[in-house]
């Protein structure tokens, strides 16, 4: 009828030694000894079996009981904790974060900014179309895998001085007046050096404060570098880029005016303050297929020059981006954060286009 500690004892003076003295007599109040009402009625007396008294020590057993051990248990709480040990298991803790579903709503909003993290990596893949009058000019077209959800399209342009690519939302209309319009790839004469601009305007054309049709000045979402290759087509392209931070869900804002404030300028002056520089993951040569080969996790089949992955040099395990062939004219391009779709798919552009010191 009587509970024995679990926990050692640890030398409190009114603590009962042996069960001879947890028989001792308590003395109790008359009124709680007749019973709650001082009647001793049935309504109010003990129940049958057990006196009042017998009761009153079992309570104050249990109570004892239940302080030695809070006690003991906070005293192995403060030793698991000066040791870096988690009192209690979490299951949860360590589980990732569920990605859920990517907000489409804002189409505009969600291709301009920054992919938030809990999305993880978010697989796309692009179209080619050289048919008939596309041959000289293709247009490329990005969808999401999921869904087959249409993202976003781009064509090279005409009658420019280097390689100039429009990149809009509208798959039917690819012209730089559109309100469809997102913004575009721009290179150097011998294809090493491209930016991704925004939709803004040409600083050259306009101020700030006096931009034609109230659009801002243009701002750079990305710059991409590729070095001349010595070994041509035979082996693989390096290419470095770098792309604004993201604070606080914001992307830092490169809006040059002049050569100096340009993100390329930073770029070859290795100054990566607010940038988040990357390279392409250097591909190993494999003597049983006789070619440079990466891991693309399944979602790159074909090889092709234009291949590559896109690391943190201090991370390379964790791709930010990478794009490869699947068919003739079918690629796959999967991004996650910082970027958001118009910088990735500005970047595969790159891939695409000639280069003259690099083929």
């Amino acid at each position: 009828a009587y509970v024995r500690r679990a926990f050692g004892d640890d030398g409190d003076e009114d603590d009962l030694s042996d069960d001879e003295d947890r028989l001792k007599p308590v003395a109790m109040p008359a009124a709680r000894a007749r019973g709650s009402n001082g009647s001793g009625g049935a309504g109010g007396g003990p129940e049958e079996g057990e006196s009042s008294l017998a009761k009153a020590m079992r309570s104050r057993d249990r109570k004892r009981t239940e302080s030695k051990g809070a006690e003991d248990g906070a005293k192995v709480t403060r030793d698991l904790a000066m040791r870096g040990v988690a009192s209690t298991f979490d299951p949860t803790e360590d589980m990732p974060e569920e990605k859920g579903e990517i907000d489409l709503s804002d189409m505009r909003r969600f291709l301009t900014t920054p992919t938030p993290k809990r999305h993880g990596v978010v697989e796309c893949y692009i179209r080619r179309n050289k048919s008939g009058l596309n041959k000289l000019f293709p247009v490329y077209q990005l969808y999401m895998k999921d869904g087959d959800r249409f993202l976003l399209a781009a064509k090279k342009r005409a009658k420019q001085k280097t390689s100039n690519y429009l990149i809009s939302m509208d798959a039917r209309d690819l012209s730089r007046g559109s309100p469809s319009f997102l913004g575009k790839l721009r290179s150097n004469f011998v294809g090493t050096e491209f930016t991704v601009y925004d939709n803004g305007t040409n600083p050259k054309d306009a101020d700030e404060k006096d931009a034609p049709g109230g659009k801002q000045p243009r701002c750079e979402l990305a710059v991409c570098n590729y070095a001349s290759n010595v070994l041509g087509s035979r082996g693989p392209r390096k290419m470095k880029v770098c792309v604004p931070k993201v604070r606080g869900g914001e992307r830092v804002r490169f809006q040059p005016t002049d050569k100096t404030e340009e993100m390329m300028g930073r770029f070859k002056a290795k100054d990566f303050s607010d940038m988040v520089y990357m390279i392409n993951k250097p591909p190993r040569w494999n003597e049983q297929v006789g070619a440079y080969v990466l891991n693309f996790n399944g979602r790159v089949t074909m090889a092709s020059v234009k291949n590559f992955q896109l690391v943190n040099p201090d991370d390379q395990e964790t791709v930010l981006l990478q794009f490869g062939r699947v068919g003739k004219d079918s690629f796959t391009m999967d991004y996650q954060w910082p970027l958001c779709p118009v910088q990735a798919f500005g970047i595969a552009l790159s891939s695409f286009d000639y280069k003259l010191a690099c083929e």
